[in-house]
């Protein structure tokens, strides 16, 4: 092997981590690296060594910690499929467990709800091209459809415990944003935007 070889195969064997999430309330954070292999959940030990927070069974594509830092919440796919199942771990990030799992759709999480009881995501189980958005209740694993459209609709974050902000593309060029109750369902308008395209 030459050494212009073996430089090249040095820069492709760099490992770099991305991705970084505070973990409320502790002090620390997580990030995604690919240092097994493919991108995993990893965090920083006292000597500021990388160990492995959570490990699973593929790659990770995202992570979502509660507000109070008590559990979290991770996107896995399958041999690169890129749709997410999301699992569940607790503080120690020992034996994820499934929290949504539908193997054939998309999965895309909007985030926790502030008291950390409610999580919210976007999913086409519906119909393949168009995602509606759900909430799912961590504790007790009940699912609740809380906005539908004929599009693709995000949920983009929580207001308080009740009311959550989607996203939804209304033409080619325009995004509206709306306000939804999630206990009566009801939605207001906000804005809307013109996407950039290109």
């Amino acid at each position: 092997m030459s050494d212009e070889e073996k430089v090249l195969l040095d820069f492709l064997k760099v490992n770099s981590a991305y991705e970084a999430k505070v973990i409320p309330g502790t002090g620390t954070f997580t990030f995604l690296s690919k240092l097994t292999g493919i991108p995993q959940v990893w965090k920083l030990d006292s000597n500021g060594e990388p160990v492995q927070f959570i490990e699973t069974h593929d790659r990770v594509l995202s992570v979502y910690h509660s507000p109070t830092g008590d559990r979290t919440v991770v996107g896995i796919d399958s041999k690169g499929n890129e749709k997410q199942q999301l699992y569940i771990v607790g503080p120690t990030g020992k034996d994820p467990e499934v929290l949504v799992e539908s193997k054939d759709h998309f999965h895309y999480v909007g985030g926790w709800s502030k008291d950390g009881r409610y999580l919210s995501y976007s999913s086409n189980r519906r119909h393949p091209g168009q995602f509606d958005v759900f909430i799912i209740d961590v504790e007790t694993r009940e699912v609740e459809q809380v906005f539908t459209h004929d599009a693709n609709c995000t949920p983009l974050g929580w207001l308080d415990n009740e009311f959550l902000f989607v996203s939804m593309m209304e033409t080619n060029i325009d995004r509206i944003i709306y306000l939804v109750n999630t206990r009566t369902k009801r939605k207001c308008a906000l804005a809307m935007k013109m996407c950039l395209l290109g």
